[in-house]
């Protein structure tokens, strides 16, 4: 698992349950969101998505687009 460091990942509950599950967590840098590989992805797909003439407005046309690209 992989998280930053905000105040709802690092929050005593979610610590806990994570110790208690025997989850392993990568370190993290301190303020370095650009290291998480997911926020390229997102921005590279919205970049995408909103290439299209017609952006799309609708779930099915949002699947359709993704397909597509």
């Amino acid at each position: 698992m992989q998280h930053d460091d905000a105040r709802h990942h690092t929050a005593n509950v979610t610590s806990s349950f994570i110790t208690q599950n025997g989850i392993d967590v990568l370190d993290w840098p301190a303020l370095s969101p650009d290291m998480s590989p997911i926020e390229h992805f997102r921005n590279m797909l919205k970049r995408r998505l909103f290439a299209h003439v017609k952006p799309p407005v609708k779930l099915a046309q949002l699947r359709q687009a993704m397909i597509e690209k």
